[in-house]
């Protein structure tokens, strides 16, 4: 069995976010005094399903765990950094192509990933 790759491959530079599922607000009465209550919510973070991981400045990987699947952070970094060190070695042209294959329910976050790859590593303040 292939070990892992992890953050720690990388570098000290790399990016990541979780693709989570929506979060949820659950209603709350909290006491205030013996017979005084107030309405209120609690937010529970949704469990992460996904990752999209930058490595250069529009250099992304990405990994979405199947509805069947329980999701494994380590796997979902593994693969999401497979996929960058693949594109890393691609042309522009098909690197394009390569990200089409991007599920859409990661387009948001994947977009957010480019747009901040772009600022931090082209940073020169490091």
């Amino acid at each position: 069995m292939k070990e892992l790759l992890k953050l720690e491959d990388v570098g000290s530079k790399v990016l990541v976010e979780y693709y989570r599922e929506k979060e949820k607000h659950v209603p709350v009465l909290i006491q205030i005094e013996d017979d005084v209550y107030e309405r209120n919510s609690i937010v529970i973070k949704g469990k992460p399903i996904g990752v999209v991981i930058a490595i250069a400045p529009g250099v992304i990987g990405w990994s979405l765990c199947n509805n069947d699947d329980v999701f494994s952070k380590e796997k979902a970094i593994d693969l999401a950094l497979s996929r960058a060190f693949l594109a890393e070695n691609m042309n522009h042209e098909v690197r394009n192509k390569f990200y089409a294959k991007i599920p859409r329910s990661l387009d948001k976050l994947f977009a957010k990933m480019d747009e901040r790859s772009q600022l931090y590593f082209n940073d020169d303040t490091d």
